[in-house]
């Protein structure tokens, strides 16, 4: 009888264990450190540094755990026209978020006019561009519009800025500026 009740009492115990809903995983970095480093898998997760800049990956996004490594660093993008919103970031390693979206919120370091669009608001990846011209194929390493990034509008305190992601940014192996991608606009031009 003892015995019974003692394998009933297993059976419900795994059940609930089961059933038990999945927390997502949370990191917050120190005041000052540039990497945070967390595994996350089906339950999803929240990785955000001191000054809220946060990489959201939504629960049953990611089929098995992955360790992400989030980065930031000091801005580099030199394209002409253009001027730098804040901090670089690389997401990595190399994944899809489909078919969600993982969330991208970089704080706004600077008064920005009401509409996004009347300043051409991108975030530029930096890579490897190849394409195609009468001489052969051509390779330069610039910055270029993230093709895996749509910007999404303002936080609701408009103090961060969203932008939902296709795909991380980053292999385990880039260095920077590599895999990094800032925001950027269109500097306004004098009239």
């Amino acid at each position: 009888m003892k015995k019974a009740i003692f394998i009933e009492a297993l059976l419900v115990l795994a059940v609930a264990c089961e059933k038990a809903p999945l927390r997502p995983v949370e990191v917050t970095a120190d005041k000052g450190k540039n990497e945070i480093r967390a595994v996350i898998g089906a339950e999803g997760g929240v990785l955000r540094f001191s000054d809220g800049a946060q990489l959201s990956i939504p629960e049953k996004v990611l089929q098995e755990e992955i360790t992400f490594v989030f980065r930031r660093a000091e801005p580099k993008l030199d394209l002409p026209g253009k001027d730098v919103l804040d901090q670089a970031y690389s997401i990595a390693p190399r994944v899809s978020f489909l078919p969600a979206s993982a969330r991208l919120s970089i704080p706004i370091s600077r008064t920005l006019p009401a509409s996004l669009d009347e300043i051409n608001l991108v975030l530029y990846c930096y890579g490897r561009k190849v394409s195609s011209s009468p001489q052969g194929e051509l390779s330069q390493e610039t910055w270029f519009p993230c093709p895996q990034a749509k910007l999404t509008g303002r936080s609701q305190d408009g103090k961060f800025l969203a932008f939902e992601l296709s795909e991380s940014t980053a292999t385990r192996d880039d260095k920077f500026p590599f895999g990094f991608v800032q925001a950027a606009f269109d500097v306004p031009k004098n009239e």
